[in-house]
């Protein structure tokens, strides 16, 4: 890990919550998803996962419909994260579902399950995510009654697998 590596990565998630332009946004959350994607950033990754964290979040939870494409981006940036981080995976089930319990929005749910959606098909056929997934995917379905709930169930079939 360079100090230049972890600079960038603050100069990232910054632009990404306080640009105004949209397309320079919008290419910003792709930058983070190229650095997220490449293994000798892991280490700057876990030191500033709770940052990159909140500054998905920021961007799942924006509200307006022009948004749409960078929302779907920051879902796919947190799947990226948590298949990049496995070693760290259970953490970043654990925020993803207690978002996903917590937030108001459908919309906003959707971009949760599809973050998680994105993790699982990175990873693949390892499996690298069985244990934590039943732990996680289980208690959301006793807590939560939703209209997902039917796509959680088939998650958790999938991952028993």
């Amino acid at each position: 890990m360079s100090y230049s590596d972890e600079s960038r990565l603050s100069n990232l998630l910054r632009r990404i919550t306080r640009e105004d332009d949209r397309d320079r946004r919008l290419a910003t959350v792709k930058q983070l998803k190229e650095f997220i994607q490449q293994p000798e950033n892991k280490l700057v990754l876990v030191k500033q996962l709770d940052s990159i964290l909140a500054a998905v979040r920021d961007v799942l939870n924006e509200s307006s419909k022009l948004l749409q494409e960078l929302r779907q981006e920051g879902a796919c940036c947190l799947g990226l994260l948590c298949a990049s981080l496995s070693y760290e995976a259970e953490k970043i089930f654990k925020w993803i579902f207690s978002k996903f319990s917590s937030s108001a929005k459908d919309e906003v749910k959707l971009l949760y399950l599809c973050a998680t959606y994105k993790a699982l098909e990175t990873v693949g056929e390892k499996k690298a995510f069985s244990s934590v997934m039943q732990k996680s995917a289980s208690y959301l379905l006793r807590e939560t009654r939703t209209k997902y709930h039917n796509f959680l169930l088939s998650l958790l079939i999938i991952m028993c697998k």
